[in-house]
């Protein structure tokens, strides 16, 4: 393959999520880096639609009961899913939240998300280089009134998720799950699409 010995090409063709995560976590120096990644991503308009906060250590459990409290404020929760909505807060020792946050602008919101969706790939993949390991998580409800508070977000601000980020517990290379890229990928040859690779 042309180009495989690339630094950087080799790191997206092997990033994998990790999902068991412990410390080491990045320092202060090595999270401007990867906010600094983040912002390199594709942006009409320049309009930079995201915020990034840095969650780690005790700080955790605020972020836990907000998590739960968002649960709860569009229904019922009981004892099984409340251990299962607050573990998401400590299933890495670090979590890097992402932000939408869109402006008003001409460029449409969809866009302005896809933008933000962006941030989380950078900063996996300039964590990974960095030799740490990480996941992409979500919650499946909004952002309830105390994560909103917790995070100081405006009306328009939603959450869109976060990376979990850490050092792999095992160490060991999970397998790597491809598609074959002729499944999803065509030159166009005049309508008449052949698949490539």
């Amino acid at each position: 393959m042309p180009n495989e010995t690339s630094p950087l090409l080799r790191e997206i063709l092997n990033r994998r999520s990790t999902g068991k995560l412990t410390t080491p976590v990045p320092n202060t120096e090595e999270l401007k880096l990867i906010f600094q990644a983040a912002v390199t991503v594709p942006d009409h308009g320049q309009l930079h639609p995201y915020r990034f906060i840095a969650i780690s250590g005790e700080e955790r459990e605020l972020f836990a009961e907000g998590l739960l409290q968002s649960a709860k404020e569009i229904g019922e929760v009981n004892e099984t899913m409340e251990k299962k909505v607050r573990k998401k807060a400590y299933a890495a020792p670090m979590q890097l939240i992402i932000i939408f946050s869109p402006k008003e602008s001409k460029i449409p919101e969809w866009e302005q998300m896809a933008t933000c969706s962006c941030t989380g790939y950078a900063m996996s993949l300039a964590a990974n280089s960095l030799g740490y390991d990480t996941i992409w998580k979500s919650i499946g409800v909004g952002a309830g009134s105390q994560l909103r508070e917790l995070f100081n977000m405006t009306p328009t601000e939603s959450l869109m998720g976060w990376i979990n980020i850490g050092t792999s517990e095992t160490k060991t290379d999970s397998k790597l799950n491809r598609i074959k890229t002729n499944q999803v990928s065509f030159a166009l040859k005049s309508a008449n699409l052949e698949p490539i690779g």
